[in-house]
C-alpha cells in the first residue's frame, strides 16, 4: 500500500477519535429527563431489577423491538436473565457465608454443580406476571416485563434437585 493511503487513513482514524472523545463531562437537566422517561414506564413496573418479598421474587425487564410482541418476547426475556442473576448472586452469597461459617460440604465442587445446575432449571418455573409494550417516536416499541416466582415454589424446585445435599440445602434456602 503506497505511503500516502497509510498516512490518509492514520489521520483519518485519529481525527475519527479525537472527534468522538469529549474533554468535559457533558451535562443535562437531569430530573426534568427522568421524570419524564419514568413516566413512560407502566405504573407496575419496578425501578429495581429485583424486587424480594417474604412470600415472592419478581424480576423486571425492558427491551425495544420493531413490533409489540418483539419488544415484550425481549423484555421477558431480558426479567428471566434479570432473576437468573440476581437469584444466582444470592444464592453464591448464601454458600459463601456458609463456607465461611465452616460448612465444608457447601465448598465442594459436586454440590456447588449441583447448585448451579438447579439455578439454570428456574426460568422454565418463572411466570410472566406483566408485560407491556408502548409505541416510541424514536425506537419502534419499547416492552416492558415482570416474571415472577413464588418463595415456595423457588425452594420446591431448587430442592427437587438437590435432593442428594438436602441437609446442606436446608442450611442454605433459610437465607433466600
Amino acid at each position: 500500500m503506497p505511503r500516502f493511503h497509510i498516512t490518509a487513513i492514520l489521520f483519518v482514524l485519529s481525527t475519527l477519535v479525537i472527534s468522538c472523545s469529549t474533554l468535559q463531562p457533558t451535562t443535562t437537566d437531569a430530573p426534568a429527563e427522568q421524570t419524564e422517561s419514568r413516566s413512560f414506564y407502566p405504573t407496575w413496573y419496578s425501578s429495581s431489577e429485583f424486587v424480594a418479598t417474604d412470600s415472592t421474587y419478581t424480576a423486571y425487564g425492558t427491551a425495544l423491538g420493531v413490533s409489540s410482541d418483539a419488544a415484550t418476547q425481549k423484555a421477558v426475556a431480558k426479567a428471566q436473565a434479570n432473576f437468573e442473576q440476581h437469584l444466582s448472586s444470592r444464592l453464591e452469597s448464601a454458600r459463601n457465608s456458609a463456607v465461611e461459617s465452616g460448612s465444608d460440604e457447601m465448598e465442594s465442587s459436586e454440590f456447588i454443580f449441583v447448585l448451579r445446575s438447579a439455578e439454570a432449571t428456574i426460568s422454565d418455573a418463572l411466570t410472566v406476571s406483566d408485560q407491556e409494550a408502548k409505541s416510541s417516536d424514536k425506537f419502534g416499541y419499547h416492552g416492558f416485563a415482570a416474571v415472577t416466582i413464588s418463595r415456595e415454589a423457588l425452594i420446591s424446585d431448587l430442592g427437587s434437585h438437590l435432593e442428594p445435599h438436602r441437609s446442606t440445602w436446608e442450611k442454605l434456602k433459610n437465607d433466600l
